[in-house]
């Protein structure tokens, strides 16, 4: 698919446009005798150089359609047309001609005559032999533009004449040529008799008009007289005025429905679109018709009462429904507690965490509440609850007593329980797992020695710079967290998880991580531009800085492969880091893509250095063949 998309980018890059490549042609055809051929038809055919079987044209690189390929049409009253026809200079297979046809109105051969077509417009002329119709030997109904093209006549031989449009006769001969015309009917006359003016005309025989009947006087359906249409249609501009019956009226279809002979009407469609059937709310769509109400178009938070009987797995439905999108605002009738990590499917979309306000952090076991109302924004991944419901720490007013979270595992606060909490002001109290209590004053300040200490009474002397201390009584032993530096920033983790006394966390480098994790690659094809797609010097520069390094760090090329599309390929790349950066070439040589879309082993990177803000440029090269290359580059950072 992306060699295709770059194909069709390279195609619209060529020089010079599809309309650039055609000629406006103004054909004219005037015979010897200096007769246009009036009305008559024109063909312009593409024709393969000698000893080309089955060819297939290209006009500037395109594939020509059938259209391109043969043009006909009609000349016009002088004679003449305008079309436009592909450039020869432009066509494949070189060689190829246009060859024009053209053909009288008059019982006459046609005439055909090879032309190079070229440039932006020009002007054909066409001069066939002048037109001359034995009517010894020509059909019945023979015609032509004037009687100085019939021979052959015997008295009372007749054509039609196309330039007055009327039968002819021969009332005088001299050996086989008339040297007296007349119109058919009397001489100089319309060919036409037996008629009266304002009457409609009756045909007598093939040629003639013999005959006529009055016209009709005043309007077709009168005003005083019932008359009745047959196979006729009427349209409305053509009433003035009266009214139509209700009995009279048929079934009509449509936006709005009736039954035959009633004017009562349904409206069942506006603009086309079918009303909705039980909807509370509507609105409009772009296309001006009426459709439901999407949920997130109601101003009102919906309400979402919940129905799975999970507490990890809530289901809700509103009404009216929606799809969930980002902004969209719910109030949530919890039925059960919550558990952990908490999910909602909203009108059974799909499922999306809950989260508490700011979107980062898991709702927890009893966050929510059975037969609460909580408030829940989407942000497009989560549904973000606005506050907090259940756990509330219970703090009085004054910020003094209450209850904390309780704490367990290996790991936790104090390594055990802390049911406690502040039950005397500035006091925290917890009881460890042998059910040994301390208290003291909480201190979370500064990064000197003795501060982020907290500290029951006499210390036991844990207050380390930048260390967390959590002290009790001598017979218990404390439990520190070291943290990294003050100015140190970046991703942290913990590097001593066997031991349960002491946890150390420290920023995260390359090393931590597994190797998929700090390998990259990228890739840059090019496609041909030449006849039949083929390969050609400056393809390449279209996806120049295609591979480009906005990471703001230091990449470091690990390898650099190629592949072609040709069987023997021997088209080469030598990629070169892009004018914003060094400029320098990556590898030590030239690298000869792999055959057959099969990717070749990695040149040798004399290069590896990829700074951030530098593209790279493929540098083909080399004998070029096949239709497509792909130049793959793989990193680590």
């Amino acid at each position: 698919m992306k060699r295709a998309l770059l194909l069709l980018i390279l195609i619209a890059a060529l020089p010079g446009s599809a309309s650039a490549q055609t000629t406006s042609i103004t054909l004219q055809t005037t015979d010897g005798g200096g007769q246009s051929w009036n009305n008559g038809t024109y063909t312009a055919t593409l024709a393969a150089p000698a000893g080309v079987v089955n060819p297939t044209f290209y006009l500037g690189g395109v594939l020509m359609t059938p259209s391109q390929l043969q043009l006909s049409g009609a000349l016009n009253s002088s004679g003449g047309a305008s079309f436009s026809l592909g450039q020869n200079a432009a066509i494949t297979p070189v060689g190829s001609s246009w060859t024009f046809t053209v053909c009288p109105q008059a019982t006459a051969p046609c005439y055909t005559q090879g032309l190079t077509v070229s440039g932006a417009s020009q002007t054909v002329t066409l001069t066939p032999p002048a037109i001359l119709i034995n009517l010894s030997n020509s059909p019945a109904n023979t015609s032509a533009y004037a009687d100085s093209e019939i021979t052959g006549v015997v008295l009372g031989a007749t054509y039609f004449n196309l330039t007055n449009s009327v039968q002819r006769v021969c009332t005088a001969v001299s050996g086989n040529a008339c040297t007296t015309w007349a119109n058919n009917g009397g001489a100089g006359s319309s060919g036409i008799s037996g008629l009266t003016a304002t009457q409609i005309p009756i045909a007598g025989s093939a040629t003639t008009l013999t005959s006529s009947v009055p016209a009709p006087t005043g309007t077709i359906v009168g005003t005083t007289d019932t008359q009745t249409l047959t196979n006729k249609s009427i349209n409305g501009s053509e009433i003035n005025s009266g009214t139509v019956p209700c009995a009279a009226i048929p079934a009509l279809t449509g936006d709005a429905t009736t039954s035959a002979g009633s004017c009562a009407t349904t409206v069942v469609r506006v603009n086309g679109a079918v009303l909705p059937a039980s909807t509370g709310i509507l609105s409009t769509n772009g296309g001006s018709q009426i459709v439901a109400a999407l949920g997130r178009e109601v101003a009102a938070r919906l309400y979402c009462p919940a129905a799975s009987g999970s507490g990890t797995a809530y289901t809700c439905s509103t009404s009216p429904t929606f799809t969930p999108i980002a902004g969209s605002k719910i109030t949530l009738q919890v039925d059960v507690a919550s558990g952990a990590s908490p999910t909602l499917n909203v009108n059974a979309t799909s499922a999306a965490p809950l989260k508490k306000q700011g979107g980062v952090a898991n709702l927890i076991a009893n966050d929510l509440l059975a037969s609460q109302q909580v408030d829940f924004d989407f942000d497009g991944t989560n549904w973000q609850m606005q506050g907090q419901s259940g756990n509330d720490v219970g703090l009085s007013a004054s910020g003094t007593t209450g209850f904390y979270t309780k704490f367990s595992g290996s790991h936790s606060l104090a390594n055990g329980t802390c049911d406690s909490g502040i039950t005397t002001a500035n006091t925290f109290t917890c009881s460890d797992t042998a059910g040994a209590a301390f208290s003291g004053p909480v201190k979370i300040s500064g990064s000197t020695a003795g501060a982020d200490v907290f500290t029951a009474g006499s210390a036991n002397g844990h207050g380390t710079a930048s260390t967390l201390t959590l002290e009790a009584p001598a017979a218990v032993t404390a439990y520190e967290i070291v943290l990294p530096g003050a100015s140190a920033t970046g991703v942290v983790h913990r590097t001593n998880s066997s031991n349960v006394d002491t946890e150390s966390i420290s920023l995260v480098v390359a090393a931590d991580l597994a190797a998929q994790y700090s390998k990259g690659s990228c890739t840059e094809a090019w496609g041909g531009s030449g006849a039949a797609h083929a390969l050609a010097s400056g393809d390449d520069a279209v996806v120049n800085n295609t591979c480009y390094n906005d990471s703001g760090v230091t990449r470091t090329i690990t390898a650099v492969k190629c592949r072609s599309d040709n069987a023997a390929n021997t088209t080469t790349v030598n990629p070169t880091f892009g004018s914003a950066g060094t400029g320098t070439t990556i590898l030590s040589g030239a690298l000869t893509c792999g055959n057959s879309y099969a990717y070749s082993a990695s040149g040798t990177v004399s290069n590896a250095s990829w700074t951030t803000g530098t593209g790279i440029d493929p540098a083909m090269s080399g004998t070029l063949t096949g239709t497509s290359i792909a130049l793959l580059i793989e990193y680590t950072y």
